[in-house]
């Protein structure tokens, strides 16, 4: 299974690792882990039951997601749903330390930071 990496704030990022899980048809095509601000139910049965890990990084520092990302052998891509860590740069630091394709806009393009 490819291993997908979430960085969820709420309910967004639940929803993108839910839609993951469910994309395989009632087979998990996807590990899922995911980078939580909180210890959200979904979120950890999700991972629990792809073979993934549920990080809890309360302050979502972009220092703890790449560090959460770089443990993770063989990442495909990322996923966030917040936009602390779009504002903070993580789609550059993971792009550009680890050569892992981040879905969300690189620091520079951040309008949330606007």
């Amino acid at each position: 299974m490819d291993k997908v990496l979430v960085v969820s704030y709420g309910g967004a990022g639940a929803a993108m690792a839910d839609t993951l899980y469910r994309s395989g048809g009632g087979f998990p095509r996807f590990s899922i882990y995911v980078a939580d601000r909180q210890r959200n139910p979904l979120n950890a049965r999700l991972t629990q039951e792809t073979s993934g890990k549920h990080a809890v990084i309360p302050d979502l520092s972009v220092d703890e997601i790449y560090r959460f990302a770089s443990e993770i052998d063989d990442l495909k891509f990322v996923l966030v749903g917040h936009e602390g860590p779009i504002i903070n740069g993580i789609a550059d630091m993971i792009e550009d330390g680890l050569g892992v394709p981040v879905l969300a806009p690189r620091k520079k393009y951040a309008l949330e930071a606007s």
